[in-house]
């Protein structure tokens, strides 16, 4: 009988997330999508040079082990960056809600895990050097068991 071993669920939450942002048509809305450059507003990590604000970048994850005796589990928390250039807050605040009512308590499949919980973690407001630049960073918190 052999052992099981842990997966990896950080790409698979990665894959889960994109495909939750892209999907929604009320996000895709705020964020101007551009499909006729091939530009969907959201990017893994970093966005194209070429990409107009607003934009939504999903970025570092943490995966910290959550097993329990006879199977594996990990807590993923993962940082949405929204990104603008503005003079106001209101469209990164506008995305930023967006993000927690399409994420917080609410269900997400997630390729070889269960997941047991979504939940916002924390909205942070950070500053750049450039005055026009608006930035909001949304944590969330993804609590699964693997199959």
């Amino acid at each position: 009988m052999s052992n099981p071993t842990a997966t990896d669920v950080l790409g698979p939450v990665a894959v889960a997330l994109y495909q939750r942002l892209t999907g929604d048509a009320a996000l895709v809305a705020l964020l101007g999508v551009d499909a006729a450059r091939g530009l969907d507003g959201v990017y893994d990590l970093v966005a194209p040079e070429a990409a107009p604000a607003p934009y939504v970048v999903l970025g570092d994850g943490v995966e910290t082990p959550r097993n329990v005796h006879g199977g594996y589990g990990a807590e993923v928390v993962v940082d949405l960056h929204v990104w603008d250039r503005s003079q106001s807050t209101n469209t990164v605040s506008s995305i930023a809600n967006r993000l927690r009512g399409l994420l917080d308590h609410q269900p997400l499949t997630v390729s070889g895990h269960t997941v047991v919980a979504v939940r916002h973690d924390q909205t942070l407001a950070l500053r750049d050097p450039d005055p026009e630049l608006r930035h909001l960073m949304v944590r969330i918190r993804i609590t699964t068991e693997q199959e």
